[in-house]
């Protein structure tokens, strides 16, 4: 579901074998940004059974996107100028987040029960990981990692960018 000002969106599927390939973005193509008011507002549902690798790529906005339910194996965001919040899950059992994010507000929560580990190129970038001890210069991990049965590995490189992990 997409309504805004300019919510014109493709959507574009392929298939290989058993994988399945879907495209959205936004159709940029009639675009007028001397309309007034901007925003668009995206509500997108996805199937709970596949086992997802998800790509996020970016500009300047602001997202909310709850995946607590989905069986995310690689999840890649790429940001501009962005204020985003995820929820990651525990339904699938190794998780890779690759972020690479420009001027971007960035907050993740993961399960308390899920073990991670945060690594990359974060020296222009405010950071807060409670629950997290630092094993050596921009490595992070929860004290749970080894012994977890489900883990988050995130992999993050950006630019001046506030970066926020909170466990529920």
């Amino acid at each position: 579901k997409a309504n805004g000002a300019f919510a014109e969106y493709n959507f574009d599927t392929s298939t290989d074998d058993s994988t399945a390939y879907i495209n959205f973005h936004l159709d940029k193509r009639n675009t007028n940004f001397f309309r007034g008011k901007f925003g668009n507002h995206l509500n997108l549902s996805l199937n709970p059974n596949p086992i997802w690798d998800i790509n996020f790529n970016i500009g300047a906005s602001k997202g909310k996107m709850d995946l607590s339910e989905y069986k995310v194996k690689n999840l890649d965001v790429h940001t501009g100028a962005s204020n985003l919040y995820l929820k990651l899950g525990d339904k699938y059992d190794d998780t890779n987040v690759d972020v690479q994010m420009g001027v971007t507000e960035l907050k993740i929560d993961i399960p308390k029960n899920s073990g991670c580990s945060i690594n990359g190129d974060m020296v222009m970038i405010a950071r807060s990981f409670p629950g997290f001890v630092k094993k050596e210069s921009n490595s992070y991990e929860t004290d749970n990692f080894s012994s977890a049965k489900n883990k988050i590995i995130i992999d993050v490189h950006g630019g001046v960018s506030s970066f926020t992990i909170d466990r529920y």
